[in-house]
């Protein structure tokens, strides 16, 4: 699953999961061991630099995202905290390293 991360004012806001066109094509890319792929959102194109791991805009550059390649499946997992007491929160409410450090379980 391919994700975008923004920041503002240094404070790193949650993962995004790209949409289902965009993940095969980012898969595609990163399976044929492209450097680049050129995707559009809304009228705009951005470029996903798959060696940096970072996308920016095409016309505005000195915007960039940090982009992240995981082994998770999008709305699989539901994220469980260590403590017995805590609610359930679905994955795109969660942080995926909860996930990738197994405090999280399947349904």
């Amino acid at each position: 699953m391919w994700q975008s991360q923004t920041q503002f004012l240094g404070v790193k806001n949650p993962w995004v999961s790209y949409a289902d066109e965009p993940q095969q094509r980012l898969e595609a890319a990163h399976a044929s061991g492209r450097a680049k792929v050129v995707l559009t959102f809304n009228g705009e194109s951005y470029i996903v630099n798959l060696k940096e791991w970072t996308q920016v805009r095409s016309l505005d550059p000195s915007k960039v995202r940090v982009v992240r390649r995981t082994n998770t499946e999008r709305s699989q997992w539901i994220l469980v905290s260590k403590s017995e007491t805590a609610d359930p929160i679905l994955l795109n409410r969660a942080d995926n390293e909860d996930i990738e450090n197994g405090t999280s379980e399947r349904f």
